[in-house]
């Protein structure tokens, strides 16, 4: 029988292990029954623990969809369980990876055979290969698998959320199919990775095996209708959108065997992979062809659909060849299609308001079209009026008074056609405006994650447990800032549309107060900031309450921001003379600086300064508050204390 010596290492362990027949395991299997399964597969090897300590021990004997273990200690026999067609109820280790658990004293040797048997072919390894992982390797494997798909998944939802907000207000139905099929891609990486089997169906394996292709299915058509939507296929390029539809029809053949594996009928697993896997391939090529079609066509938005798709389509490919077995499993082919999305979800986003933008000023460019073809018609007219006045004398009052009317409707012309283009200036400062804080705000965070993903995937092996949890509140911290920033952007963005409105109700602000100070609760414990509260309750307001409970998160956030360890931040509320209601939010540490203070008083985005902990602003959330207040009949005061740190007042109209 072939043994192993086991130590204490941080790498997997290949065993030794040698194959054996059905009479021979029985003839092994001391507490065997004699009804073995004669579909069965059978190995048997040996380990000895060479640690110098207990060790625990995990074991990797691929991914079969029954396994049994059976563990000789002298005389004395353990069995266990585990497979992939079995529910985490039933496995002796529930883990959504078929592993067998087992712990060994130092210096102990056990026999261990193992009877492995599937009843899909997917749960049938083409080449066996057994590894045993000690607890430090399986932690780190596990760790790294949370962190990084943590940190993605947390990304796709940020999007998602960010994405349907827009289209609840456009109403563009891009949105819709683009936001469906980020949901898509989350599902499907959530399900690779174990995280479906594990929280959502834990007791259902065999629909977990197959769940892929009804998820890939519905991503699937998700894009073909994002690709036909965003590029009005139907209109402008009728040759693609055939194709497009005869691949959403095609998805309904991996569907039909999907359901005849699921119940049992025949065994298709392995098919579906190899056709979702082609199908996939198929429709982000037909992406790519698309977009190219559509811009050499003169679409320009068709342009961030091509950039967008490239990096995605070659990283996609790259892992459905992976999935399929036409390509090797290394870190490239693993995680190259998930650094494609985010880029393509960054990308797309961009495209989307660019998008938006165009179609705006189109409509912009005929209304005023329009108006000027009415100016020349006029004009016109009155060169053809000024024409016949010789000849109709006898109707030269008439016609005076005619002239008259029609010299005040082009007057009136004029002075519309004076607005709209005012309006047009004020739509491109604020397009401008906006594509700046996207491109040079929002850029900083992203790539402050870009580089702690970078750092994690490529160095998570040399870092210690110590490093690699100081370098994950770091990614959470930036994930958070970029979260923060989206959140005032997509607001501030509300704001200079024309149809945004502000909803007055009965508002207690203690409340809110007390709401947006728990949001920062862990801020505050680690920098051991002290809070002092003296607010008034009920301390009611008639404002907008999203509006106020924005004023408050970000002054909070500032106050949090420039305040240093073992600082304090109060916060206190009072009725002035004038039936106001005062919010006073002061920290101790840093103030304004003049020059913040001086572009506050102008009325201008006030330049960003880092904080106590080099944490970056963007000097968006001071400009948002600004208008917040002013929006709900308040008024803001920014100003320095004399022993130090800022002070900020926030007076309210008070209830009667």
């Amino acid at each position: 029988m072939p043994s192993t010596d086991i130590a204490d290492t941080n790498e997997r362990q290949e065993v030794a292990f040698a194959r054996l027949s059905k009479k021979a395991a029985f003839a092994h299997i001391a507490i065997a029954d004699g009804s073995l399964p004669v579909n069965a597969h059978y190995f048997g090897f040996a380990l000895r623990n060479q640690a110098g300590s207990p060790q625990w021990l995990a074991l990797d004997a691929g991914r079969w969809g029954q396994l049994k273990a059976f563990i000789q200690r002298g005389k004395q026999w353990q069995q266990l369980q585990s497979g992939g067609e079995l529910p985490l109820s039933q496995r002796s280790f529930p883990h959504h990876y078929p592993l067998i658990v087992f712990s060994m004293a130092a210096g102990e040797q056990v026999t261990v055979f193992l009877q492995a048997n599937s009843r899909f072919s997917y749960f049938a390894p083409q080449q066996p290969k057994i590894s045993v992982l000690t607890r430090a390797v399986f932690h780190a494997e596990q760790q790294q698998r949370w962190l990084s798909q943590g940190v993605f998944l947390g990304v796709i939802l940020v999007m998602v959320i960010y994405n349907f907000l827009i289209y609840t207000i456009v109403r563009d139905i891009s949105y819709l199919w683009f936001v469906l099929s980020l949901l898509g891609v989350g599902i499907y990486f959530a399900f690779f990775y174990g995280f479906m089997l594990e929280f959502i169906w834990p007791e259902s394996p065999i629909w977990d095996v197959h769940s892929f292709v009804f998820v890939l299915s519905f991503t699937g058509f998700a894009r073909i209708f994002f690709t036909r939507s965003y590029l009005h296929t139907a209109v402008e390029l009728p040759s693609i959108n055939r194709l497009l539809h005869i691949l959403a029809a095609l998805y309904l053949i991996p569907l039909a065997l999907a359901v005849i594996s699921l119940s049992g009928w025949r065994d298709f697993v392995n098919e579906l992979i190899q056709i979702i896997g082609a199908l996939g391939t198929a429709v982000l090529l037909m992406m790519l062809l698309a977009g190219v079609v559509g811009y050499r066509k003169g679409y320009k938005p068709a342009l961030f659909f091509i950039i967008a798709n490239a990096l995605f389509i070659v990283g996609a490919i790259l892992f459905i060849f992976r999935e399929t077995g036409w390509w090797p499993d290394n870190f490239f082919t693993r995680y190259v299609a998930q650094i494609g999305v985010i880029a393509q979800v960054i990308i797309f986003s961009l495209g989307l308001a660019y998008r938006l933008n165009r179609a705006q000023l189109e409509l912009a460019n005929e209304k005023l079209a329009v108006e000027r073809l009415a100016t020349e018609q006029a004009r016109e007219k009155s060169q053809l009026m000024a024409e016949q006045k010789q000849a109709l004398e006898r109707e030269v009052a008439e016609r005076t008074a005619d002239l008259q009317q029609k010299t005040v409707a082009l007057q009136a012309a004029l002075q519309h056609i004076s607005n709209s283009e005012h309006y047009l200036r004020e739509l491109n400062q604020v397009k401008n405006k906006l594509f700046s804080i996207i491109s040079h705000d929002l850029r900083s965070p992203v790539i402050t994650l870009d580089s702690f993903l970078n750092l994690i995937s490529r160095h998570a092996e040399r870092l210690s447990p110590d490093e690699m949890r100081k370098l994950s509140m770091k990614t959470r911290q930036a994930l958070s800032s970029l979260s923060f920033l989206l959140d005032n952007l997509l607001h501030w963005s509300k704001t200079q549309m024309e149809h945004y409105s502000v909803q007055r109700e009965k508002t207690d602000i203690s409340d809110l107060i007390e709401k947006n100070l728990l949001l920062f609760d862990y801020q505050f414990e680690e920098k051991n900031i002290d809070i002092y509260r003296c607010v008034a309750r009920p301390s009611e307001v008639f404002v907008d309450r999203a509006m106020m409970d924005i004023v408050l998160r970000n002054l909070i956030s500032n106050a949090l921001k420039f305040t240093p360890e073992d600082g304090a931040v109060t916060i206190t509320t009072s009725i002035n003379t004038d039936n106001q209601l005062l919010i006073s939010i002061a920290n101790t540490g840093k103030g304004f600086s003049e020059t913040q203070l001086q572009a506050i008083l102008q009325g201008a985005k006030p330049e960003p300064e880092r904080g106590t902990r080099n944490e970056k602003g963007t000097g968006l959330g001071l400009m948002l508050v600004r208008e917040f207040v002013a929006a709900n009949g308040g008024v803001i005061r920014f100003s320095n204390q004399p022993e130090g740190g800022a002070l900020v007042e926030v007076l309210l109209p008070h209830l009667p």
